[in-house]
């Protein structure tokens, strides 16, 4: 599923929890913007009150400075949109020291082990979106299958991005089969030619930007 939908899915899901106010910051590269400014259109179309936006940019925004303008304003909820080592879990520390009530949502850019272990205890509570949702949540006999042998194989289960990556290769290969050729021209040709593929996510295909038509997405805290 695209980013287009996961910054409106965000929005979405804040309006779902009771959030009405919220305090958007980015991490001043191109995929936060982007889904900083997709959560805040859709964030102002639903009613949520934006209190605020800002950008941090590395070695010149003061993060502590920032999270003190944040629980200043009283926003509920502070929507981070970037990935974890451009100063997410720090923001995140430096607002439980001065918004201990001010909640935190982030798309699947801080979806991440590195996340909670940069951030600590803070991270306790965080609401994240992500493309996809886990395997466990489909009885296809696909996941069904892909479970089983990631848990033998690693004696652990897999995130959403492990299943992902399975799908896409799986799909890859039936191009390859497709175009009877491993040429590169050939298999793209095919790959993009993929119509109701029968995935462990559910039946698919691939539009005419190359875009899934897959829009599932999920959440997590």
């Amino acid at each position: 599923t695209t980013d287009d939908l996961q910054g409106p899915a965000g929005a979405q899901w804040a309006r779902k929890l009771g959030f009405e106010s919220v305090y958007v910051v980015d991490d001043n590269d191109a995929y936060g913007i982007g889904i900083a400014r997709l959560f805040e259109a859709e964030a102002h179309d639903l009613g949520l009150a934006v209190i605020g936006s800002k950008s941090i940019v590395n070695d010149v925004t003061d993060i502590d400075a920032l999270a003190r303008e944040i629980a200043s304003s009283s926003a509920a909820l502070v929507y981070y949109g970037g990935i974890t080592p451009n100063g997410g879990p720090e923001l995140l520390q430096a607002l439980r020291t001065y918004a201990t009530t001010t909640q935190f949502m982030g798309p699947d850019g801080i979806f991440e082990q590195d996340f909670i272990t940069r951030a600590g205890d803070a991270s306790n509570g965080v609401y994240i979106t992500a493309v996809g949702a886990p395997p466990e949540e489909f009885d296809s006999p696909g996941a069904a299958l892909f479970l089983e042998k990631y848990e033998a194989t690693y004696s652990s289960k897999p995130d959403v991005f492990g299943a992902l990556a399975y799908e896409a290769t799986k799909v890859t290969i039936d191009a390859i089969r497709r175009a009877r050729s491993t040429e590169r021209k050939m298999v793209l040709s095919e790959l993009r030619a993929t119509r109701n593929y029968p995935g462990m996510f559910g039946v698919w295909s691939f539009d005419q930007n190359g875009d899934t038509t897959q829009t599932l997405m999920s959440g997590n805290i």
